[in-house]
């Protein structure tokens, strides 16, 4: 069975602030012009969305330089909704016994009740130990029902970097309400796009 975990693109979806909002408009409609086109305009980081480590890491790794493979694998659903602010080591550690070197590590929390429409600045994000950890972990990936990993203008985004310049990919805005925790397959391609630090991307998980 495939679950799908994503957020649709639609003009009502809320943006982090200062991010490009996103547009879709019929350049072409079949009842006029015999044929439907359409064009979308909206950053890279709109919806549900993988971050390369071009995203923080100056010379980091973009898109092109992960193989497909990179971007499906084993993952584990932590139960993370107890959590008001920070997720922390001792959440992560729920799964010592299962991750493996290569796995992905997907937090479900509070965030994947929250209206998508509305930006909110005080969403659930990961600790800088908590991602340190992961590393320590060998983790290929890990995944966030929030906005972003780190907190709302965290300045110097310590947990992006944690991660980053170890080469780990990084999924927000996950949808994970309906998931239950547990170990799953994970699919998350971003779209072919040269240069990019980052795409939208249609996330599944297999049971």
């Amino acid at each position: 069975m495939l679950m799908d975990i994503s957020k649709t693109l639609t003009p009502s979806l809320a943006t982090y602030p200062g991010d490009p909002r996103y547009v879709f408009e019929h350049v072409k409609h079949v009842v006029k012009d015999g044929v439907t086109v359409s064009r979308i305009d909206c950053g890279l980081h709109t919806g549900t969305h993988l971050d390369t480590p071009a995203h923080f890491v100056s010379g980091g790794k973009e898109i092109q330089d992960f193989p497909v493979s990179a971007f499906t694998g084993r993952a584990h659903v932590v139960d993370c909704t107890s959590v008001d602010r920070f997720v922390e080591v001792s959440q992560l550690k729920t799964q010592d016994s299962k991750l493996k070197a290569g796995d992905f590590v997907l937090l479900k929390t509070k965030n994947s009740w929250q209206d998508p429409a509305k930006f909110n600045e005080a969403f659930i994000s990961l600790s800088p130990e908590a991602a340190a950890w992961l590393v320590k972990q060998g983790v290929k990936a890990m995944g966030t029902d929030g906005p972003s990993i780190d907190r709302f203008h965290s300045g110097t985004h310590p947990t992006h970097l944690a991660l980053m310049k170890h080469d780990v990919l990084i999924y927000e805005n996950l949808v994970l309400k309906d998931v239950a925790p547990g170990t799953y397959t994970f699919y998350g391609f971003p779209l072919k796009i040269e240069h990019g630090e980052a795409s939208p991307v249609r996330a599944v998980l297999q049971v």
